[in-house]
């Protein structure tokens, strides 16, 4: 059982997950890529070029109930759901398209919106929690930026004194 996992190109270094797993024919998603799309990768072949298995670079994060961060994931849930109610069709071109046109003459969100989000999906987890935001990139929680902040009002106040 492959499917969910992520795996390691031994060549390329790149980490891709299997988001698909069909008879002998897997898809795969590069996990770091902003562009990625899931491409086609036969079992065969998939074994052949020695893909080692890795630790999931995307935990699935836990998010308290009522927050900003599961209100965002309950939107991006909600909008997706119609897509992945026909999975299988997501994975062709021309019917992901359609599925996208169709959602968004019923939603109120862009269609860069809904690209995003179904690769947030695929890339970490294929999980309602794979869409949580990654709030905990904002900020600087080790107070770097303030102790430059002071650095700069002592130079600004030696300058005053010069």
């Amino acid at each position: 059982m492959l499917l969910n996992r992520v795996f390691k190109d031994p060549e390329t270094g790149k980490r891709y997950r299997v988001v698909l797993e069909q008879l002998s024919d897997l898809m795969m998603i590069d996990v770091d890529s902003e562009k990625a799309w899931p491409f086609p990768v036969s079992e065969q072949e998939f074994q052949e070029l020695g893909y080692a298995s890795i630790p999931d670079p995307y935990p699935l994060p836990s998010v308290k109930e009522g927050s900003v961060g599961a209100k965002r994931r309950d939107e991006a849930w909600d909008t997706l759901s119609p897509l992945l109610a026909h999975h299988l069709s997501l994975f062709v071109k021309n019917e992901r398209n359609r599925l996208i046109k169709e959602a968004l003459a019923s939603t109120d969100t862009t269609r860069q919106y809904i690209i995003r989000q179904l690769r947030r999906y695929w890339q970490r987890g294929m999980a309602p929690n794979a869409l949580v935001p990654d709030y905990h990139k904002c900020g600087n929680p080790d107070g770097k930026w303030k102790t430059r902040l002071v650095q700069n009002e002592q130079f600004h106040q030696e300058l005053a004194f010069l």
